[in-house]
């Protein structure tokens, strides 16, 4: 699992783990960025799912999700499915004054 520094917009590695229940998870995260060097926590929480698990808990009550799942199960094209958009640009006003600035040069 990768989380961008909400600072920066790097890569940021996790550091350690805590569960806190089987759905909730607390995980701490250190932005890869030298020059930046944020240390942050992030809260994890299972939400839904989309297939069924083949050893469920009974203690376990989530949601069936629809949509994405239904690539998951046996039989589909993946090449089908569109991918996802996965280009973090946290800056987007900084790009659009530096275009403006090439623009003006």
């Amino acid at each position: 699992m990768r989380f961008p520094c909400p600072h920066c917009g790097s890569r940021s590695a996790i550091r350690s783990t805590n569960r806190m229940s089987p759905l909730t998870g607390i995980l701490r995260c250190r932005c890869n960025n030298d020059d930046c060097g944020f240390i942050f926590q992030v809260g994890v929480e299972v939400t839904g799912y989309y297939v069924d698990s083949a050893l469920p808990n009974p203690a376990i009550n989530l949601p069936k999700l629809s949509g994405v799942g239904r690539h998951w199960e046996p039989g589909v094209n993946f090449k089908d499915i569109a991918p996802l958009r996965s280009i973090i640009r946290p800056f987007q006003a900084v790009e659009a004054e530096r275009s403006q600035t090439k623009e003006e040069a």
